[in-house]
């Protein structure tokens, strides 16, 4: 997920701290389709959860930076975010992962069965009427321009 403005509008230095959760003996402590609830007592019933936190070294912003990556945003926020950003994922491994907030919400509402979200797929002959995503609608799309082309050249 992208930063938010808050901490880099003002373009002061950051501190970067990067925690990795050993998750091949523990619970993902990330709140993404669990209920806060339910994850709490799956994190206390395990005795230990280990973490690697690397300290990473101040990071200030400056002109070179702004002119260098203008392309990562309009604002030299947005530039500051991305590269604070960037620079703590090739410290980490860890993977980018750019779904937009929405899209999690919705898939959140869909896995824990809530009413309001259905789900992001269509079911087979009927429309679907729950939220959906702007790529799904975009899948969906294809999916009847490739059903189309098929039923023409058949023709």
């Amino acid at each position: 997920m992208k930063f938010k403005k808050g901490g880099f509008f003002s373009l002061k230095r950051v501190k970067p701290l990067v925690m990795k959760y050993n998750l091949e003996t523990s619970v993902s402590p990330a709140y993404d389709i669990i209920e806060v609830l339910v994850l709490a007592i799956l994190q206390l019933s395990w005795s230990c959860l280990t973490c690697t936190i690397i300290e990473m070294p101040d990071f200030e912003p400056n002109e070179y930076l702004f002119e260098t990556h203008k392309d990562k945003g309009k604002e030299q926020w947005e530039v500051y975010a991305w590269a604070v950003r960037d620079a703590m994922l090739k410290v980490s491994t860890l993977k980018e992962c750019n779904i937009p907030l929405r899209e999690k919400i919705i898939y959140e509402g869909y896995m824990q069965m809530n009413r309001k979200f259905t789900s992001p797929f269509p079911v087979q002959g009927e429309e679907n009427q729950g939220l959906t995503s702007p790529s799904t609608k975009v899948a969906i799309k294809k999916e009847e321009d490739l059903k189309e082309n098929i039923n023409t050249a058949q023709q």
